[in-house]
């Protein structure tokens, strides 16, 4: 790639400008740029520190101290001393297991907002339905903590999470036929809904479809009476 050299030598550029006349008067940043001149020079070379350390802690280089008190050894691996560990709850693994199993959970709408961060453990999980949260898939990870504490015998993580699901299944299909019930003698008694986005974004590519297919269907049969009749000389 050819380097841009017109803005570095606008100083030479001027001064010819000015002796062959073109130019009547001096720029006023002309003396300025010409005791401060443009670098002319584009490779970047790399700076050595005059600090720069030249040498190599060896293992030999730590002072030892062995006796009878302690004994010291030299470690220049790295340490994990201030790492901070990873923080694993079986909470969060109930969680990804209910999601990959259900992703359709994730589209309902959720309240993330919390009186106190911590409503969970405030609230009785002897049932799965609460008065004051909505059923969801958190509904079926604190139950099944419940289960695991509470239940005499003792039940495994799986079958205490099955019982779960199990539950909150049969909750979701009732919730649905009470939705499905209510919508129904709206609509009997007159009531009438306007679209979801969904069906009005259906709706709005199918409008797109039909005016395609209209002008496909013309341009074919312009295309077809071409061709059937006679050919050009």
């Amino acid at each position: 790639m050819k380097p841009q050299s017109g803005a570095v030598n606008v100083l030479e550029r001027t001064s010819n400008y000015l002796k062959s006349g073109v130019l009547k008067t001096q720029p006023v940043w002309l003396s300025a740029v010409g005791n401060n001149p443009p670098t002319k020079n584009f490779l970047k070379e790399p700076k050595k520190l005059k600090n720069e350390q030249t040498f190599k802690l060896q293992k030999d280089d730590l002072p030892k101290i062995n006796n009878s008190i302690y004994n010291t050894k030299s470690r220049l691996g790295k340490k994990n001393t201030f790492k901070i560990p990873k923080l694993k709850f079986v909470e969060d693994e109930l969680r990804d297991v209910f999601y990959k199993q259900h992703p359709w959970e994730l589209s309902r709408p959720k309240i993330l907002l919390e009186n106190s961060g911590d409503d969970a453990a405030h609230q009785d999980w002897s049932r799965l339905i609460q008065t004051n949260k909505q059923l969801d898939g958190e509904s079926v990870i604190q139950r099944t903590l419940y289960l695991l504490k509470a239940t005499e015998p003792k039940l495994t993580l799986k079958e205490a999470y099955d019982q779960s699901r199990y539950e909150f299944y049969r909750l979701r299909i009732e919730q649905e036929i009470e939705e499905q019930i209510s919508k129904e003698e709206n609509i009997m008694f007159g009531a009438s809904f306007e679209e979801t986005p969904i069906e009005h974004g259906i709706n709005k590519e199918q409008k797109v479809i039909n005016k395609w297919k209209e002008d496909a269907i013309e341009l074919t049969s312009i295309i077809e009476a071409n061709r059937s009749g006679p050919s050009n000389p």
